[in-house]
C-alpha cells in the first residue's frame, strides 16, 4: 500500500503536467512508450491462454503508427485533422489484420497462426487506437480539460475498487489472472467513477476557471473552448 501511495505521489503531478502544459508532440510521444507497454502486459496475458501472439511485428506496427501521429500531430487545425485522423485509425485497423496474418502464415505450425494474429491485431485495436485517440482529443478545443476529467474518474474508480475490495470484498472476480480484485471492488469502482465524473462536470466551468487562473491551461484547453458554435451541436449528443 505505502509503494502505491509514493508512485501515486511521484507520478499524479508528472502525468498532470504532460496532460495540461506539455506540447501535443510530447503527449504523443509518452502516450506512443505508454501504449508500448501497455501492448506488451496484454500480449502476455494472452500467452496465459496459450495463444502465441507475433510480438515483434505488434511492436513494430504500433511504433511505427505512433510515430506518424507525431509527426502529423500539431500540422492541421484542430477541428479540422480530426476527419484524417479517423480514417488513418480505421485504415491502420484494417491493415493490421492483414500485416499480422501474413506474417503468422509463415510459421510451420499454422494453427498457431491465427490466433496468433488475432491477439495482434486485437491488442492493436483495444489498446493502440484508444490510446492515439486521446492524443487527437488533446489537441482539440477543451481536450486537456477532458482528459483531465477522464483521469480523473478513472483514478476515483480505481481508490474505491482497492479499498472496498479489500475492505469487504469477496467474491473474485478472476482468480487466475487477478487474485485480488473482487466484484464488490468492481461495484464500488463504477459508483465512485459517476459520482466523481458527476461532479466534476456540473463545477466544470469553476475547475476550468481555478485551472486557468493558476496557469495551468490555456483558455481554449478548458471547458470555455465548448463556447466555440463549431463545437456547439456534439454537446447535444
Amino acid at each position: 500500500m505505502i509503494k502505491r501511495i509514493a508512485t501515486a505521489v511521484v507520478l499524479i503531478p508528472i502525468v498532470l503536467l504532460l496532460v495540461l502544459r506539455a506540447p501535443v508532440f510530447l503527449v504523443a510521444i509518452v502516450t506512443g512508450a505508454v501504449a508500448l507497454v501497455t501492448v506488451h502486459e496484454f500480449l502476455k496475458l494472452t500467452e496465459a491462454y496459450g495463444v502465441q501472439p507475433l510480438r515483434k511485428p505488434t511492436y513494430g506496427f504500433v511504433a511505427l503508427f505512433f510515430l506518424l501521429l507525431v509527426i502529423n500531430v500539431g500540422q492541421e487545425k484542430p477541428l479540422l485533422s480530426t476527419d484524417f485522423f479517423g480514417i488513418a485509425a480505421a485504415f491502420a485497423a484494417a491493415i493490421a489484420t492483414f500485416v499480422f496474418l501474413t506474417i503468422a502464415m509463415r510459421r510451420e505450425s499454422l494453427a498457431t497462426g491465427y490466433p496468433g494474429a488475432a491477439a495482434s491485431a486485437f491488442g492493436f485495436a483495444y489498446v493502440a487506437l484508444p490510446l492515439a485517440m486521446l492524443v487527437q482529443l488533446r489537441q482539440q478545443w477543451a481536450g486537456a480539460f477532458l482528459i483531465l476529467y477522464l483521469l480523473l474518474v478513472v483514478w476515483a474508480g480505481d481508490i474505491f475498487a482497492y479499498f472496498v475490495g479489500r475492505s469487504v470484498g469477496r467474491h473474485l472476480m478472476a482468480p487466475r489472472i487477478s487474485p485480488k480484485k473482487t466484484w464488490e471492488g468492481a461495484a464500488a469502482s463504477m459508483i465512485a467513477s459517476l459520482m466523481i465524473g458527476g461532479g466534476i462536470l456540473y463545477y466544470s466551468a469553476s475547475v476550468s476557471t481555478a485551472l486557468l487562473g493558476w496557469g495551468l491551461i490555456a483558455r481554449r484547453d478548458g471547458m470555455f473552448g465548448l463556447e466555440r458554435p463549431a463545437l456547439l451541436p456534439l454537446l447535444a449528443l
